[in-house]
C-alpha cells in the first residue's frame, strides 16, 4: 500500500555524485542542491565503490552507440588536425573504456529520488552534460570544469561529476542495478 504521499504519476531517478564531488568534499552542497526541489524526496543513499561489472551493466552501450561518440570523436581530432588512429567504432570502445573506468577510480554516492516528473526536473537541474554549455547555477556548472571538447580530443570520456537518469524508464533500470537489495516497490511506496 501507498503512503497518502505518494502519486501514482511520481517517478524514481537516480543520481549519482562521482567520485570527485565526494574528494573535493561537496556532499553537503550537492544534497542542498537536489533538496532544493520541491515534491521531489531523497528516499535512499548509498555510498559505494562500484564494480566493473556494475558499471558495465550501467553503461550497456551498443555498437550504434559506440559508432555515433567515436564519429563524433573523429570529428574533432580532424577538425584540431590529429592523426586518427582508429576506425569510429574502435574510438567508441575506447571512449567506453574510459567512461567504465571513471566510474570506477573511487567512490560515488547513489541516490534515488522520487516525486512527479523527478528525471525531468532532476535533469535539469543537474545541467548540461557537457559542462563547459552547463548553465550557470547547475550541479555540472558548479561542481566539473571538464568539458566535451578537451575529452574528445584526449579520447576519454567526459568527467561531469554527476549521473541522472535520463528518464522513468532509466530511473527504474538504474535503481534496480545500484539498489538490488531494495524491493523496487517497497523503494516506490516508502
Amino acid at each position: 500500500m501507498k503512503n497518502k504521499g505518494v502519486k501514482s504519476t511520481d517517478e524514481i531517478c537516480l543520481i549519482i555524485l562521482r567520485n570527485e564531488i565526494l574528494r573535493n568534499r561537496r556532499i553537503p552542497d550537492a544534497l542542498q542542491d537536489l533538496n532544493s526541489l520541491e515534491n521531489i524526496d531523497i528516499i535512499q543513499i548509498k555510498i559505494m565503490t562500484p564494480t566493473r561489472e556494475l558499471i558495465e551493466a550501467h553503461y550497456n552501450k551498443n555498437e550504434v552507440w559506440l559508432k555515433k561518440v567515436g564519429e563524433k570523436t573523429i570529428d574533432l581530432l580532424q577538425a584540431n588536425t590529429r592523426p586518427i588512429e582508429h576506425d569510429a567504432l574502435g574510438y567508441g570502445q575506447l571512449i567506453l573504456e574510459s567512461l567504465i573506468n571513471y566510474n570506477t577510480e573511487g567512490p560515488i554516492m547513489a541516490i534515488v529520488l522520487r516525486g512527479p516528473d523527478a528525471c525531468a526536473q532532476l535533469r535539469a537541474l543537474v545541467g548540461d552534460t557537457n559542462p563547459e554549455l552547463a548553465q550557470g547555477g547547475t550541479m555540472r556548472a558548479k561542481y566539473s570544469n571538464d568539458s566535451m571538447r578537451q575529452a574528445g580530443l584526449e579520447v576519454r570520456a567526459v568527467r561531469n561529476a554527476i549521473h541522472c537518469s535520463e528518464d522513468a524508464f532509466d530511473g527504474v533500470t538504474e535503481t534496480k542495478l545500484f539498489f538490488p537489495e531494495f524491493n523496487l516497490n517497497d523503494l516506490i511506496a516508502s
